[in-house]
């Protein structure tokens, strides 16, 4: 984001070099286009496709005699790649900001203040967190996920365990 206008987007690629997606991130609902402040900033996160959105893209397929998509990943990352950016605005993909770059330059000192000024800003950050403050919480936590993960809406891989504290 450059003085708070979503400017460039890209895929991870191989760590150094990714691939330009900005036009098929455009597209995607839950991503600001234009920041309430005029930041300069830099997110990192995830696209994804809701169960409930390939349920319906696979049956429109279906109708129409196309091979239907195989998972939400992999029909995920294929929109993003597409040439022509329609397609990618038909496919409806959500996404959630996890990461801001130098959050040293706003003051943050923390994951969970990142998430909170993320949200601020009008990202879209996955609200299923939990601060914990020992090594109990955290094993509760995960075993509260292996079941209700099922409820979700998309696809989980696990959970990602992070410590709040930058400065450590």
């Amino acid at each position: 984001y450059n003085k708070g206008f979503f400017v460039l987007g890209s895929t991870r690629g191989d760590g150094q070099v990714g691939e330009n997606i900005t036009n098929n991130l455009k597209t995607i609902n839950t991503l600001p286009k234009v920041l309430e402040n005029d930041l300069n900033v830099e997110v990192r996160g995830e696209v994804y496709m809701k169960r409930s959105v390939l349920d319906s893209l696979n049956e429109e397929r279906k109708n129409k005699g196309l091979d239907l998509f195989k998972n939400c990943r992999n029909a995920a990352g294929g929109s993003l790649r597409q040439l022509d950016s329609n397609i990618t605005k038909e496919r409806k993909l959500s996404n959630f900001c996890y990461t801001l770059v130098n959050p040293e330059k706003y003051g943050i000192n923390s994951q969970t203040e990142a998430l909170e000024f993320m949200k601020q800003c009008g990202f879209a950050v996955n609200n299923n967190y939990k601060l914990c403050k020992n090594a109990d919480e955290i094993i509760d936590y995960l075993e509260y996920w292996q079941e209700a993960r099922k409820e979700l809406d998309y696809d989980t891989d696990g959970v990602v365990i992070k410590v709040n504290e930058f400065n450590i």
